[in-house]
């Protein structure tokens, strides 16, 4: 994964995500299962959300690493200017 997402951040992503350490999609993420596409439609939100927070631990901590001295990302910068301002 681009990202660098480890399994020590599987923790971390549940508890940032909210969801109940209990819920198929953090057991699953626990045991570093992370083909969700056959979960039911309830829990695919979950599983969503649980990424999201994952992918979000593992890029704070590629920027710090990797971009401590500034990174070039104006294509992401500037579709997110795009996103922003029109809202």
């Amino acid at each position: 994964m681009q990202a660098r997402a480890v399994e020590s951040d599987a923790e971390n992503a549940i508890a940032r995500s909210g969801l109940r350490p209990a819920y198929t999609p953090a057991v699953m993420l626990t045991r570093w299962r992370l083909n969700m596409s056959d979960l039911p439609f309830y829990d695919r939100a979950r599983a969503f959300l649980l990424l999201v927070a994952l992918f979000a631990i593992a890029d704070t901590r590629r920027r710090e690493r990797y971009c401590a001295g500034g990174c070039s990302q104006s294509g992401v910068t500037s579709l997110m200017g795009t996103v922003h301002s029109s809202a």
